[in-house]
């Protein structure tokens, strides 16, 4: 994938660490982010274990790397009409005030196909969808850490 895409995913997402407790989220996608992301918030309102660990570098785009202490949460995040995503999800801050971001890690496992003409995104193994889900891109590309937006 060439180029940067950075997108807010427009769907009702539900993440969870057991399905009696799902909430909606809203999730930022970001293909030069290195991995799964959700903010401090969202672990508090879903009461996940955070797991800490040594000190990693966080690759988020614009050659902007910064290193900080690996915090995580094991969790699930069902969008419409998607494959369940379960797994590793970095402690972290996510642009444009979202509570998710899906790195290059979900881009490869769902491998979406997206009409950047509609904005639609349709996973490519279909599963039960009673929902379309586009992307919208963000007006302005996200700050870097401490730093202003440019337009897109």
């Amino acid at each position: 994938m060439q180029g940067a895409v950075y997108a807010i995913l427009e769907a009702e997402a539900g993440a969870f660490k057991t399905e009696d407790q799902e909430r909606p989220v809203t999730i930022f996608i970001d293909n030069s982010s290195s991995l799964n992301g959700v903010t401090e918030e969202l672990v508090e309102k879903l009461e996940l274990d955070v797991t800490q660990g040594d000190m990693m570098q966080v690759d988020l785009g614009y050659d902007q790397v910064v290193h900080r202490p690996r915090r995580t949460v094991e969790m699930s995040l069902q969008l419409p009409g998607f494959r369940l995503t379960t797994g590793t999800f970095q402690v972290m801050p996510v642009p444009e005030g979202k509570d998710i971001v899906l790195g290059i890690m979900w881009l490869r496992e769902q491998n979406p196909n997206i009409n950047w003409s509609t904005g639609q995104i349709a996973p490519r193994i279909k599963v039960k969808n009673t929902q379309t889900v586009k992307l919208r891109l963000p007006k302005t590309r996200p700050a870097p850490l401490g730093g202003r937006t440019t337009p897109c």
